[in-house]
């Protein structure tokens, strides 16, 4: 018997269920979060780094031309 009510006390209650589904909630939403600051990061590097490339190649063309 000792061995049922070990296993019985580690069993997940529907609270505990509901509450861990707030949890991961909670967790889902930050890292959507994270998510989109990376996001915002990499067009704020990428745009300038495509415009100054394309304007490289253009005067690239002008002094080899």
């Amino acid at each position: 018997m000792p061995d049922r009510q070990g296993r019985l006390a580690e069993v997940a209650t529907k609270a505990d269920l509901r509450e861990l589904k707030v949890r991961l909630e909670i967790k889902l939403s930050q890292l959507e979060a994270k998510i989109d600051r990376v996001k915002f990061d990499l067009l704020e590097w990428t745009i300038p780094l495509v415009l100054g490339q394309a304007a490289f190649i253009v005067i690239l063309f002008k002094v080899l031309d």
